[in-house]
């Protein structure tokens, strides 16, 4: 008995040590802490603009971020996606107009999930954002005049593996800020050259376009919202967000997101 305790109390204590040692190896503790406040330097209430091109791109890489800033009182956040990800069929094969229904029941119940209280969903098309382009310029200028954020969150340069959808909205926002509304900071979500290197990503959607993704300069430790952002991963059950690998293990190992005011 006393030999199976020491052996299932060592067997315990390696695998602490194993995934401390994998925490550290994936996790980027060096970067600086992400401070809305030095970013804009303003004092009292930031108001932010949270805009994805799809349901499920705000919460893989940024729930953690919308879930602690919806519960934050010094902070108004508001998060838009731009389509109803109709094309995005992973699972469940069925017509784009039954997917989009699907999808955007998935996107209210994940956005809840995070503690946002104000989002809305636009009706552009999937995989038509560039075609969109000028549109959806129209639509977010005028968005912008109305909530008058002082941050966007967006997507960095290349859409993380470069979607065009996801590259598109990013040149929106970056020409919309640089044009029309220069006091407006941006943040873009990425990974790190570590994670980068180890997650398999779907490069095959950039079509043969170079990507070069912007890497981070902040991170935002995110252990407090892990559970939130799990839940509403896990609404997303028309999309294989784990790509093989369980949900719960990305959340353990992944407990900082990563931003970059750099475009």
């Amino acid at each position: 008995m006393a030999t199976t305790v020491k052996i299932l109390l060592g067997v315990s204590v390696l695998g602490f040590v194993c995934l401390q040692i994998a925490l550290y190896w994936v996790n980027e503790i060096r970067l600086p802490k992400l401070d809305l406040w030095k970013l804009t330097r303003k004092k009292g209430k930031i108001k932010i603009l949270a805009i994805d091109p799809h349901p499920d791109d705000e919460t893989m890489l940024s729930g953690g971020f919308i879930s602690k800033y919806s519960r934050d009182k010094e902070v108004e956040l508001k998060h838009i996606c731009v389509t109803k990800g109709e094309k995005g069929d992973e699972i469940f094969k069925v017509s784009e107009t039954e997917l989009a229904e699907i999808r955007e029941k998935e996107y209210k119940k994940a956005l809840k999930a995070l503690g946002c209280e104000k989002f809305e969903m636009w009706d552009f098309h999937d995989g038509k954002v560039e075609d969109e382009k000028d549109l959806i310029f129209k639509k977010l200028n005028q968005e912008l005049k109305t909530f008058q954020p002082d941050i966007i969150l967006t997507y960095e340069r290349a859409g993380l593996y470069g979607h065009p959808d996801h590259v598109a909205l990013t040149q929106i926002v970056h020409q919309l800020v640089k044009e029309k509304h220069p006091n407006i900071k941006v943040l873009y979500k990425t990974l790190t050259k570590r994670v980068l290197k180890t997650i398999k990503l779907p490069f095959h959607m950039a079509n043969g376009r170079e990507v070069v993704q912007a890497l981070p300069t902040t991170r935002l430790p995110i252990l407090s919202f892990i559970t939130s952002k799990y839940k509403a991963c896990k609404q997303y059950k028309s999309q294989n967000l784990g790509q093989g690998k369980p949900l719960w293990l990305i959340m353990i190992l992944l407990t900082n997101e990563y931003y970059t005011d750099k475009y």
